[in-house]
């Protein structure tokens, strides 16, 4: 029977998870050195990257159809009759940062890459590539057994460029050998973390790995939540104390390593829920947000992972907790202000409210009892754009909402049914102020 502990292993990584390793560490040491060069030199003055995106200016379309209309231009003046003034739009200089710093970036870890594993076929933000595109080379390699890495060297891009500090991103490597040999890094701060065969292993400093359950535990900080600062509320926070962002950084620093309780990561990319993954391998409880269906082994993860960098898709949003009350607790409250709802789970739910359910609800951790257990693959889910609920058309509440009792198990109430309705089924959801 699968459980969620970790296979005792070696603390010494094996070949693909001593590249993921490398390449993460690698990604975080690019980081501070591009800082430390725009701090010195303006962009303009730094050697220019082959992949940042920029036309030559012979290469440009000539917006002006005539010599004359180019020259009255030149001269500023004003357009008569008809003829409407041009107006080139240039890039902004946020938008030329971040274009020089992905491509760099991009370079320097993908050269450590194939340094310590030549063949190996590096995506990510910086290979030229789309969705599309990534998605059938990558399905080339696991085909051919050819060893690929899916990196993003700056986890954070936006703020990495937004806030002057070496704390609020994290770099990230996924590298596979094949479908049996995946590691998966994150490096944040002086911590680098690398999950692998459903063991997480932990490195600080530079020292010796050290698997993540036989680090010193923490006090853990009750009824506390990591999720994104969208998360609505009913004028409070969801639980006792939230901590508002999402991501690599907050799930290895906050639930591996720190005290944070639960977190919720809505659906990204892959390379966006990495930590996911090493939460996981780490023993911490991974539950779906959409249908409350616990995952109880590292591999279902890593599976969830590796198909969406296959199909070019996002992860589904998740949890992970420090237990089962601390997921439950979360995910009823998702439930409750309206997220990691699909249409089809709502229109099943007001299905099922005509006929009562036995016990009083199912376990939200149930693999087989709970009508939501599988997710249709098609289905519209509310939480991968804005994580905020559907909008009402009038008003501060959502009609008749039905409650999710398949994925929130619910205390059966000893009160009687009145006007058609369940007892303790609520009719109305706040969407938040």
């Amino acid at each position: 029977m699968a459980t969620n502990r970790p296979v005792a292993r070696s603390q010494s990584p094996c070949l693909e998870a001593d590249v993921a390793a490398l390449m993460a560490s690698g990604g975080l040491t690019g980081a501070r050195d591009i800082r430390a060069d725009l701090r010195r030199l303006p962009l303009r003055e730094l050697d220019p990257e082959p992949g940042e995106l920029s036309i030559p200016v012979n290469d440009k379309p000539n917006p002006f159809t005539t010599p004359l209309m180019a020259d009255r231009y030149l001269r500023n003046i004003r357009p008569s009759g008809n003829v409407v003034q041009l107006a080139i739009r240039s890039r902004s200089s946020w938008e030329r940062h971040a274009d020089y710093i992905a491509s760099r970036a991009f370079r320097v870890v993908s050269q450590i890459g194939t340094d310590a594993l030549p063949g190996l076929a590096v995506f990510g933000d910086g290979d030229g590539l789309n969705d599309r595109e990534r998605a059938e080379m990558i399905r080339a390699c696991l085909r051919a057994k050819r060893p690929l890495a899916a990196i993003s060297p700056i986890d954070g891009l936006t703020r990495f460029l937004a806030i002057d500090g070496d704390d609020h991103y994290a770099s990230v490597a996924i590298v596979a050998r094949s479908l049996q040999h995946v590691a998966i890094a994150v490096a944040a701060g002086p911590t680098v973390a690398v999950g692998t065969h459903h063991t997480a292993l932990i490195q600080r400093d530079g020292g010796t790995w050290m698997p993540a359950g036989d680090l010193p535990g923490g006090p853990v900080l009750h009824a506390s939540i990591a999720a994104p600062v969208g998360t609505p509320g009913r004028g409070r926070l969801l639980t006792g104390t939230l901590f508002p962002e999402s991501g690599n950084p907050v799930m290895l620093n906050g639930i591996v390593l720190g005290g944070v309780e639960a977190s919720y990561q809505p659906a990204c990319w892959p390379c966006d829920s990495a930590a996911i993954y090493i939460a996981a391998a780490a023993s911490r409880t991974t539950v779906r947000a959409v249908t409350g269906r616990r995952l109880t082994h590292p591999h279902e993860v890593q599976a969830l992972l590796i198909n969406a960098l296959r199909k070019g898709e996002k992860v589904p949003g998740l949890i992970a907790a420090r237990d089962e009350l601390a997921a439950h607790r979360l995910l009823k409250d998702l439930r409750r202000c309206g997220i990691a709802l699909t249409a089809k789970t709502l229109s099943r739910t007001a299905r099922n409210r005509k006929a009562p359910v036995p016990g009083g609800g199912t376990d939200a951790f149930s693999t087989t009892a709970s009508t939501l257990s599988k997710e249709p693959p098609n289905a519209i889910r509310l939480h991968c754009q804005t994580d905020q609920p559907a909008p009402a058309a009038s008003g501060s509440y959502v009609a008749r909402v039905p409650r999710v009792t398949s994925a929130i198990p619910v205390r059966a109430s000893r009160a009687p049914a009145r006007h058609g309705r369940r007892a303790g089924q609520q009719g109305f959801v706040p969407i938040g102020n």
